[in-house]
């Protein structure tokens, strides 16, 4: 889960939300273990989704990486639904502009075809709360 844990490393060097983010990283492990598919994920991690600090964390990790975020990473299905769920500007300028740009200019069909999946299952739902 190189995601999951690239995010966790960053929490601990912050300092920031420790418990939170061991509590999503456990969600997301589950999540993956038990093969959800992405209806219950959003289900699952909507309250996430919508913690600005937690998003804001994981977009500060996936940054510093130098490969974008992939599809062949565990939890990336998971963490992308938590990041397109984010209202935070910071977050969707980052998904927007820089990830969808990287996989764009490489490109990465799948990911962006798991980003589609993301979005639809988000349609309706995103800004439900």
């Amino acid at each position: 889960m190189r995601i999951t844990e690239a995010v966790l490393a960053e929490a601990y060097r912050a300092k920031v939300y420790r418990e939170r983010m061991e509590e999503l990283a456990e969600s997301i492990r589950k999540s993956v273990k038990e093969r959800h598919s992405l209806p219950k994920m959003r289900i699952q991690l909507a309250e996430y989704g919508n913690d600005t600090e937690l998003m804001l964390t994981a977009v500060s990790a996936l940054r510093k990486d130098k490969e974008a975020a992939s599809a062949r990473a565990r939890g990336f299905r998971a963490w992308m639904l938590m990041l397109c769920r984010s209202r935070e500007y910071e977050v969707i300028c980052y998904m927007c502009n820089e990830l969808t740009d990287a996989w764009e200019r490489k490109y990465r069909t799948r990911d962006m075809l798991v980003l589609c999946d993301v979005l639809h299952t988000l349609k309706g739902h995103a800004r439900a709360n």
